[in-house]
């Protein structure tokens, strides 16, 4: 009798265990902290349903949190577009700042850009409205 209970105990500590385990697998409370104190605005509903949409959610925040440094302002639902149509989402963001940085600093003027996934190609707008393209990223 007195084994059974402790079977019993044991079971539901490693039941707790894996339960926790669980939900902290689906609900990244270690992510959601990195974004908050990095500046990024992320709820933990949407880094819930990035791994229900089978994206990884540690790319689009690593990716948020690069450009949010960087001084660009990145939607989440955009670099989750551009992941699941199989682009490269951290090269992508990396390449946009280290361009952004460069071309701000060179020029010292408020600089724009959009990117153009489909052509992969950069567009930057200086505040004079001269236009400059890049057309690779590496």
């Amino acid at each position: 009798m007195e084994n059974s209970g402790v079977l019993l105990l044991v079971a539901a500590i490693a039941g707790g265990l894996f339960l926790l385990w669980i939900i902290l697998y689906f609900i990244p409370l270690g992510l959601w902290f990195q974004a908050l104190v990095s500046d990024v605005k992320i709820s933990l509903l949407q880094l819930v349903l990035m791994r229900w949409r089978k994206v990884p959610p540690t790319v689009i925040v690593g990716a948020m949190i690069e450009g949010r440094k960087a001084g660009i302002e990145l939607y989440r639902d955009l670099l989750e577009a551009h992941y699941l149509a199989g682009g490269h989402v951290a090269q992508v963001v990396h390449a946009l700042g280290a361009d952004f940085t460069a071309i701000g600093s060179y020029l010292g003027e408020a600089v724009t850009f959009v990117y153009d996934v489909e052509g992969n190609r950069l567009s930057f707008t200086l505040a004079n409205g001269t236009k400059l393209y890049v057309n690779s990223f590496s």
